[in-house]
């Protein structure tokens, strides 16, 4: 062998020693993520995975992790970038595709959603997660039979996939079948008895019937599974809301606040129920606090638009009402409200058209 040859074969063997050495650091980086994932420190697991990525940046798992982990923090746009990058790196690599679905799903991105489970499928065409998701997705794109068929498919690979039987229980529930409702997450019950995420949906599923008292007693198992969870208090509320107990809610509402302080929904529901309360000023302070975490809230808009004619200031008002058909177009209600006060101002002509413009939204509402 001559020397030529022998220098490039020490390159090879140096480079492979250095990739080694390198992934397992970045393995190591990745455990120690995973264990920080588990016990919920997100923020801290993401720090972790990151010097995963710095140690070996063509490891697809730490961007995936890392991605799942922004999408634990709400931080979406983060949590897509790095599971773009995961894809990026390895088409094949199917949890990537399946926490971009999530994502995307959170988003209300569906149609996006199963155009690249669509694409994982092609992957692993018999992955009952993926079908799972596939069929929430589709399920909430009002695309029932297609959704049945995936979350059927679904049990059918994997009976005690828990996900798929309370989605399946969802379906059933805007079927309006109330007892394949309670069929279908009595089973996801058995199967994962303290996941809270199913008592929720279970009482979003018992609301659309109807059943707000039934609901109320699945909200409360859920936040006694996980009391630390916004969303469930924050679903409560609205329960307590509906029933017109405006204080309870608002303890609700404030709870929510305190375990997550950006969330700009809570603060105009909890502005909601003071207006019912006759509490106005006090109301839109807290749908002003909406609108800076969200200036795309277009209900933070409306509300307060409702909160200032009562106060008589019409001008103010109006401008809300503007402001909140300028981000939401089909937001039906917003033109009532806006009709109703230019004919508080006796502009009637001016109120029917208004009137007129939103009647093609009414079917939204």
């Amino acid at each position: 062998m001559n020397k030529k040859r022998i220098q490039i074969l020490f390159v090879l063997i140096l480079s492979a020693l250095l990739i080694s050495a390198c992934g397992n650091n970045s393995k190591k980086y990745i455990n120690s993520g995973d264990s920080l994932f588990k016990s919920g420190k997100y923020s801290q697991a993401i720090n972790s995975y990151n010097e995963a990525i710095k140690s070996y940046n063509k490891n697809p798992e730490a961007y995936t992790k890392r991605g799942y982990s922004y999408y634990m923090l709400k931080d979406y746009t983060n949590a897509l970038d790095s599971l773009d990058k995961s894809i990026n790196l390895d088409p094949t690599y199917i949890d990537a595709y399946l926490y971009k679905a999530y994502t995307l799903s959170v988003e209300n991105r569906y149609s996006e959603t199963i155009t690249l489970l669509n694409k994982a499928l092609k992957i692993e065409p018999k992955n009952p997660k993926l079908l799972n998701q596939k069929g929430f997705a589709l399920m909430l794109l009002g695309k029932y039979t297609d959704a049945a068929t995936c979350f059927d498919n679904a049990i059918k690979l994997s009976p005690k996939l828990a996900d798929a039987y309370a989605n399946r229980g969802m379906l059933y529930a805007r079927l309006n079948d109330i007892n394949n409702t309670d069929k279908y997450y009595d089973i996801a019950f058995k199967l994962s008895p303290n996941n809270g995420d199913f008592y929720n949906q279970y009482a979003l599923a018992l609301r659309h019937l109807g059943k707000n008292d039934d609901a109320l007693n699945a909200i409360n198992k859920a936040i006694t599974i996980n009391p630390k969870d916004a969303l469930y208090h924050f679903n409560k509320g609205t329960l307590l809301d509906e029933k017109a107990l405006y204080n309870d809610a608002i303890a609700e509402y404030n709870a929510a606040i305190k375990m997550d302080p950006k969330y700009s929904e809570a603060f105009t529901s909890k502005g909601s129920s003071l207006s019912a309360l006759g509490k106005y000023t006090e109301a839109i302070t807290e749908f002003d606090n909406a609108i800076k975490l969200n200036p795309q809230n277009s209900y933070a808009y409306n509300n307060k638009g409702c909160a200032l004619y009562k106060l008589g200031k019409f001008d103010e008002a109006l401008k809300c009402f503007d402001a909140s058909i300028k981000l939401n177009p089909s937001f039906y209600d917003v033109y009532v409200n806006k009709s109703n006060v230019l004919s508080s101002e006796g502009k009637i002509k001016e109120a029917s058209d208004v009137l007129k413009a939103g009647s093609k939204f009414k079917s939204n509402n």
